[in-house]
């Protein structure tokens, strides 16, 4: 009975371990795949309402050249760029128009939800990739792990999973 208990916290400790990897390896994976250091970006403000909740999680994709980005108040390419001024703020608004300069593209940019555009121009360079897909709601449990409290709850929840067995919770 022992050895049998054993094997299964052995067997579920394989598996978390599996997981955490799985996890922890995500970032990185998908940073290459999608040619971008911000993959996955949460929204949090209105300023995209009603394309972009807050708290939708964003995929974000990089590797555009000012060319492949389109631009129009409708229909027009959702870019992520550092807030000038700020460049640790990423910021996701609409490409409305393009300005070709004597070193590439420039773009002004507007939230779908704000009244006037965005008070800046962005160089191509600057922008850290376009929004290709969004997840509702997701980027809540993102902003929650990124808590304190948070990152408690995952462990001692992960914890008390390996050691549901030896404390008796799967009988």
């Amino acid at each position: 009975m022992k050895g049998d208990k054993l094997k299964d916290l052995t067997v579920t400790l394989t598996i978390l371990i599996m997981i955490a990897i799985m996890i922890f390896s995500a970032p990185q994976i998908l940073r290459i795949f999608l040619q971008t250091d911000y993959p996955l970006e949460v929204v949090v403000s209105g300023s995209m309402i009603p394309t972009l909740q807050v708290g939708d999680l964003v995929i974000v994709k990089g590797g555009f050249s000012g060319e492949e980005i389109n631009v129009g108040r409708i229909g027009g390419d959702i870019i992520i760029f550092p807030r000038p001024g700020n460049p640790s703020e990423l910021i996701a608004h609409r490409a409305i128009e393009k300005h070709r300069g004597s070193n590439g593209f420039y773009f002004r940019t507007k939230g779908d939800n704000n009244p006037m555009p965005d008070g800046w121009l962005i160089f191509e360079d600057e922008i850290v990739g376009k929004v290709i897909g969004r997840i509702p709601l997701l980027g809540y449990l993102f902003m929650f792990l990124q808590t304190p409290s948070g990152l408690a709850i995952a462990v001692a929840v992960l914890l008390l999973l390996m050691l549901s067995d030896l404390i008796g919770f799967s009988e």
